[in-house]
């Protein structure tokens, strides 16, 4: 395992080479920005978890029901006759309209549900679920209508008063473990603790956690089946898979609602349920499911036809041809290097008549510099991240300082859709979305 110094060093002899040292001083003063925001938030105290405790009450919602217990509310919805959505809130909330960043399903699926009020359990069934949730104390079990266990609380959902949420399922002996994103691990996760945080490593070995993309969406393969489980929480969290108790699958998060999807089905099946709610890939194009060639990276232009006549010549199937950043002009996105690539709309049109697609790379950091246009028109669009006083933050990455889009503001959405539409215009057939 890589030390932390080692690290360092490596870092900042890759900086040095690709930027100099004036890049090194951006990145450094970049880092010390951070860092004087993170000492101005409060360091939370260890949690002291709530949970709901004895179920006081029980509504009949449509498609599930509301369950106000002594120290929370628990709604439980049917998305479907094989989903079940499980919202927590402390007792003196309300359950406002959801808001999330993944689920795109706003309604759901016609159910007929039965609800049966038993001495110590409410039954909530559906054509493929039963939802048992026991009274005192609450606790939430979800089986198959033939009684095979799908989802079983262990000690039920947690919240603690400074926003934290909490969750623990029991994980069977045989369970194998798949999903949660982009792993540099096995591909069965089992015994492993996790963190969803999305990364930019410069350098990352086996067992780095985390990296690039990560998703809370679990997959658990045991003695009865398959189920799924979608935390649908944006907020820094973790996931231990069996670490800290090999019995327990447990998820937290530092804030947001305590918000959880069930799964049950076949594999296909669960896959086919969560896309349906998270929203599904555009059909490929033909060209998109070919032989793509890339490589760090093809500089100039004459060097892309020269790999590009290659191929030809050797009658190498390909569909299309990367460019990695060199392309750019000093690595802002949305350029061209004058230089190497003098004429790009000549050089586009002549690979498409070779037969190829061209596929672009497109960075999300924008460098700071008042005659770039892409950072001229972010500003006047008010489009980058702030800190909470309402500073840009500030980071460095290829071009040096930058400003970086505000994604979650929909305004940059549509800005940074404006940027690219410009650049597809140019004749650019695909775009790689790096970091």
């Amino acid at each position: 395992m890589m030390t932390d110094e080692t690290y360092r060093t490596a870092i900042k002899a890759f900086f040095e080479q690709i930027g100099g040292k004036d890049f090194v001083e951006q990145i450094q003063a970049s880092d010390e920005q951070i860092q004087r925001y993170r000492k101005q938030i409060t360091k939370q105290p260890a949690p002291q978890w709530i949970t709901p405790d004895k179920v006081l009450q029980m509504e009949h919602t449509p498609q599930g029901a509301q369950f106000t217990c002594e120290n929370a509310k628990v709604l439980v919805t049917f998305f479907a006759d094989d989903c079940i959505r499980v919202r927590v809130v402390h007792p003196s909330e309300t359950f406002n309209p959801v808001f999330s960043y993944a689920v795109v399903k706003e309604s759901p699926n016609p159910v007929d549900l039965e609800i049966i009020t038993e001495n110590d359990a409410y039954i909530l069934r559906s054509a493929a679920l039963v939802c048992r949730v026991q009274i005192a104390p609450y606790r939430l079990e979800v089986h198959k209508c033939d009684g095979t266990p799908v989802v079983i609380e262990a000690d039920g959902p947690a919240l603690d008063m400074h926003g934290r949420v909490k969750l623990s399922t029991q994980l069977e002996d045989d369970e194998a473990s798949y999903g949660t994103g982009e792993r540099v691990d096995r591909l069965n996760l089992r015994g492993r603790k996790l963190r969803f945080w999305n990364t930019d490593p410069a350098i990352y070995e086996r067992g780095s956690d985390p990296i690039y993309y990560n998703v809370p969406f679990y997959l658990g393969l045991n003695q009865y089946g398959a189920y799924g489980i979608f935390w649908d929480n944006s907020h820094d969290g973790t996931i231990d898979i069996g670490q800290t108790d090999d019995s327990l699958l447990t998820w937290e998060s530092v804030g947001g609602e305590l918000r959880y999807f069930i799964f049950s089905g076949d594999i296909k099946g669960i896959l086919e349920r969560y896309t349906e709610l998270t929203g599904r890939h555009e059909l490929l194009p033909i060209w998109g499911l070919g032989y793509h060639q890339s490589r760090y990276s093809y500089y100039p232009q004459e060097d892309v036809l020269q790999v590009a006549e290659w191929l030809r010549e050797r009658e190498i199937p390909c569909d299309a041809l990367y460019l990695d950043i060199h392309y750019m002009d000093g690595y802002r996105v949305f350029t061209w290097d004058k230089r190497g690539f003098p004429e790009p709309a000549a050089l586009l049109q002549k690979l498409h008549e070779m037969g190829f697609k061209v596929v672009v790379i497109l960075d999300p950091g924008i460098k700071v510099d008042p005659q770039y246009e892409a950072y001229i028109s972010g500003v006047e669009a008010d489009v980058f991240c702030k800190f909470a006083d309402g500073t840009p933050v500030l980071g460095a990455v290829w071009p040096g300082a930058c400003h970086w889009p505000d994604f979650t503001n929909p305004k940059t959405r549509a800005w940074w859709a404006e940027q690219c539409k410009a650049f597809l215009s140019s004749g650019v057939d695909g775009i790689w979305n790096d970091m």
